[in-house]
């Protein structure tokens, strides 16, 4: 049996929801939505206090909507006047694209967080999850090849083993925890193929730069995906390795790419590069301070699948899950942003 959405002032968790949602009447917040084409902006505040409500509760929307028809005090405390359908908030979410989702999830969260007068060299936390949908193949059985035309195919977790659904990878701020990117892809294709695809978007959208570095798991591993960002990007790759690294291979590796690489840059990026591999292969010979801090990411998978519906996915197109997984983030983001406590409960809700 569903809980009543009952609004209490004085709960913690009404009090917190009531913060994330006061985000959207802010003048720069509604200048990022109207800015990532999410339009008009009144009714996008709307849809989004709706489907934050959802994913708060773990609800489904026609469920919130009818407590929001009869409940006086949830729809002040939504400020909505005129309570929508559930067939409006879908009509509402699909005149936009999954990117434009992404964009507003961006550039709200970049809009709100504190900024920072001295920029430092910053560590990027990178995991994948597997992220299923509720399709019931326990009654009907979905073969391999029946998935080939659809979006979604299967997957393989250890942690979850089989199931139908995406693989979300998800690059985090170490200190802040906040979402930085997000990539999605059907199934659950090898982490070192997707490493080369999640280093360039943080390149592209300029959140990695020269001297940050990004911590992976060992399902990353490959050397080439040491040599690739460290010489061309000037990041250091802390890859936790496998037993079977060879050193001298990976050095052998940088020694002929770096003789090439002198002959068409300049000095000071071969001083820059010879001090990030100093650091790299420190790493590689003990990486124990860095497994620790890696594990925050897994932190933040399991509290997202425990206590913002992540565990089962309500939708089952691409962009749909894109659009999702874009919403989640910004929800995430915000509560990383308004309370003070949820790195405490974040890790509390690993520990569950």
């Amino acid at each position: 049996m569903k809980s009543p959405l009952i609004v209490d002032p004085k709960d913690h968790k009404w009090l917190l929801l009531e913060t994330v949602i006061r985000n959207f009447d802010k003048r720069r917040v509604g200048q990022e939505i109207s800015k990532a084409g999410i339009n008009p902006v009144p009714l996008a505040r709307i849809y989004l206090s709706i489907i934050f409500v959802a994913m708060f509760f773990s609800l489904d929307i026609t469920y919130v909507i009818s407590e929001i028809k009869k409940r006086p005090q949830l729809r002040k405390f939504l400020n909505i006047r005129t309570v929508p359908s559930a067939d409006w908030i879908y009509r509402f979410s699909s005149q936009f694209s999954d990117e434009q989702f992404v964009a507003l999830t961006n550039g709200i969260l970049t809009a709100i967080k504190p900024k920072k007068r001295v920029k430092e060299p910053q560590t990027i936390i990178i995991d994948g999850s597997a992220l299923s949908i509720d399709l019931n193949w326990f009654r009907r059985k979905y073969s391999k090849s029946k998935l080939d035309s659809l979006p979604y195919s299967w997957g393989y977790s250890p942690s979850k083993g089989y199931y139908i659904g995406y693989k979300l990878t998800l690059a985090i701020n170490s200190k802040s925890l906040l979402p930085l990117a997000f990539l999605l892809h059907s199934g659950s294709p090898n982490d070192s193929k997707i490493f080369p695809e999640i280093i360039a978007e943080l390149v592209r959208r300029r959140i990695l730069k020269e001297n940050d570095c990004v911590i992976l798991d060992r399902g990353y591993y490959a050397y080439e995906n040491y040599a690739e960002p460290l010489l061309n990007h000037r990041i250091l790759p802390l890859i936790i390795p496998k037993k079977n690294l060879n050193i001298r291979k990976l050095k052998n590796l940088f020694n002929s790419s770096i003789i090439w690489f002198n002959s068409i840059r300049a000095l000071e990026n071969i001083e820059k590069i010879q001090n990030l591999l100093r650091k790299l292969f420190e790493f590689l010979n003990d990486p124990t301070e860095w497994i620790s801090l890696r594990s925050k990411i897994e932190d933040l998978f399991k509290f997202g699948k425990k206590a913002l519906s992540w565990e089962s996915l309500h939708c089952y197109t691409k962009k749909s899950v894109q659009k999702t997984v874009a919403l989640n983030a910004l929800l995430l983001g915000l509560l990383l942003l308004t309370d003070s406590d949820i790195k405490k409960r974040i890790k509390q809700a690993a520990e569950w």
